[in-house]
């Protein structure tokens, strides 16, 4: 008793974990009546009866209650448990909140229930055995907080160094309350307030060469790490790490919603980062400042696929801004974008190869697509399309079969002046499968990884609505 309340009067910046008290067990009654007493202030939320009518509806829905109805089928399903004492009391110390909800299963189905059927209790259930890993917290906090409001995760792990700062509200959804707080207990507080089932394991010192170990495999190796820090020692160390795992890895850079996949599960041999930053020098990473980190960034970001803006302040970091800038709708959107791919590759629906860009209705195949007008990055001399590799290539292409759009009279891939037909087009190389009229596209294959640039990003995205939608 006295170490319960020994730890609840100590003013804990650290604490992140909600404490619960089922009063059904006679000690947790014995609790959380010796917390009502000492604790001044606490403010009590009951709102059960609500949730249990939530949940009547959500286990009938062809029955229309009438509110007499629903009250008896609330008061039947309580039996003789007394509405006090049914469901959990969770308390929150950092707010002095105490708040009555659901026990954990009967949270979970009433929660998530909107969720059905675009999740399905099969998916859900595969999703809730998850363990992930987030590396930095302010796309990552967009990220986390996603995930957790999809329940697509058993367990998440944080870890950011820094603390909540003035300006980091610019993209980071928070209050000037927290500000001084660990970003890693921010974000920890926020999910256990949306949902205190979830289990949030935090590093508040950040991903180190010391704990590596514990993050990627202490209570179960990680089946997913998504990095979004600044530190570029710990992108290629953890990097290493994951491959030598067998981990896949997720990144969006915070400009033009840029993508990146490395699919370690899939690719053991994929180089780190693609390759795109194999010409430098990682062994002397750590201690760069935010000037010299920019010949490492450029690769990553994509030198032709960059924003302008993003690009020009490039050349005014340490001048006339501290680093790079960031915005909340890039970051919200970034965090959208992570969470709805993470969702699918680890449900399997990114497996699947079947093109959506040769149906007949195709937005991809009109004449304004944006896949085909003049200055598309899909028609340029670099467009990863073109490239020998490219899937547009290969034999078998249903690009190239009888009836393709691509090939009908009056096709834009087909007018003068179209980027395919210049005299140095990969399509037009010898050896191109075109020429051989075969070839097979398979966008976002889960063995065809690529950093994509917005274009891109939004072909991919339309193939995950074809495909889950």
């Amino acid at each position: 008793m006295d170490t319960l309340l020994d730890k609840l009067s100590r003013e804990d910046q650290m604490s992140h974990n909600s404490l619960p008290f089922r009063l059904q067990n006679p000690a947790d009654k014995s609790r959380i009546n010796d917390l009502l007493e000492n604790t001044p202030h606490i403010q009590v939320y009951d709102e059960l009866r609500g949730q249990l009518e939530e949940l009547i509806k959500s286990n009938h829905p062809k029955i229309k209650f009438t509110p007499t109805a629903l009250e008896e089928a609330v008061n039947k399903h309580l039996g003789t448990t007394p509405i006090e004492e049914y469901g959990v009391w969770m308390y929150y110390p950092w707010s002095n909140r105490l708040v009555h909800i659901l026990d954990e299963e009967e949270f979970a189905e009433v929660r998530t229930n909107r969720n059905r059927p675009k999740i399905t209790r099969e998916e859900r259930a595969v999703l809730s055995q998850q363990i992930i890993g987030i590396i930095g917290l302010s796309v990552g906090q967009s990220i986390a907080i996603t995930l957790a409001m999809e329940r697509s995760f058993g367990e998440i792990r944080l870890a950011d160094f820094d603390e909540l700062e003035l300006s980091n509200l610019n993209r980071i959804r928070s209050g000037v309350h927290q500000l001084g707080i660990k970003k890693v207990i921010n974000v920890a507080r926020e999910i256990a307030e949306i949902d205190p089932y979830l289990k949030v394991t935090c590093f508040p010192e950040g991903l180190t060469e010391a704990n590596m170990d514990a993050f990627f495999t202490d209570g179960g190796k990680l089946n997913v790490l998504i990095d979004e820090c600044d530190g570029l020692d710990i992108k290629i160390h953890a990097r290493h790490k994951a491959k030598a795992l067998g981990i896949p890895v997720l990144m969006e850079m915070n400009d033009r919603c840029t993508f990146d996949v490395e699919r370690f599960d899939l690719e053991p041999n994929r180089p780190i980062l693609h390759g795109l930053i194999d010409h430098l020098d990682t062994s002397q990473l750590q201690g760069l400042t935010n000037e010299q980190k920019i010949p490492y960034i450029m690769p990553m970001l994509g030198e032709h696929t960059i924003s302008t803006k993003l690009k020009a302040s490039m050349l005014e970091i340490e001048q006339s801004i501290n680093t790079w800038p960031q915005l909340a709708s890039a970051v919200v959107m970034g965090g959208a974008v992570v969470a709805s791919t993470y969702r699918r590759m680890v449900l399997g629906v990114l497996l699947k190869r079947r093109s959506v860009f040769l149906k007949r209705k195709s937005p991809f195949l009109k004449r304004r697509s944006p896949l085909l007008k003049r200055g598309s990055p899909f028609l340029k001399r670099r467009s990863p399309l073109l490239k020998r590799g490219s899937a547009f290539l290969k034999r078998g292409s249903p690009f190239l079969k009888r009836g393709s759009p691509l090939l009908k009279r009056k096709s834009p891939f087909l007018k003068r002046g179209s980027p395919l037909l210049k005299r140095k087009s990969a399509f037009l190389k010898r050896g191109s499968a075109l020429l051989r009229c075969k070839c097979a596209l398979q966008i976002f294959d889960s063995r065809q990884n690529y950093t994509a640039n917005a274009s891109q990003l939004l072909l991919s995205i339309a193939v995950c609505w074809y495909e889950a939608e």
